[in-house]
């Protein structure tokens, strides 16, 4: 049974404190990935995987996929901007600035 972006997230705030956040199976993590991949991209999913694929190829798309679905993207404790600014952080300290 697949479960709701929703669904994980009221399960997640639903923790007693300091408790591990449910993990999705891996269907449903790439489903979840591929939903944040078209959200930040605005597009459809259709065409966020066509995107992805095209300039990264099919397995690291799989893999961006699987991450992106997991609790570290999609529980509700940080919104898209703080997940951004952690991104933009995180590059800036390992000195990436060809982005």
């Amino acid at each position: 049974m697949r479960r709701s972006l929703a669904q994980w997230a009221a399960d997640f705030r639903a923790l007693p404190s300091g408790a591990a956040p449910p993990t999705p199976a891996m269907t449903d993590r790439a489903a979840l990935g591929r939903a944040t991949y078209a959200r930040n991209f605005d597009v459809t999913e259709a065409e966020a995987k066509a995107l992805m694929k095209g300039r990264a190829g099919a397995d690291f798309t799989h893999e961006a996929f699987q991450a992106a679905g997991g609790p570290g993207w999609q529980s509700t404790t940080l919104t898209d901007r703080d997940r951004a600014i952690a991104v933009i952080a995180a590059l800036v300290s390992q000195n990436v600035t060809d982005v």
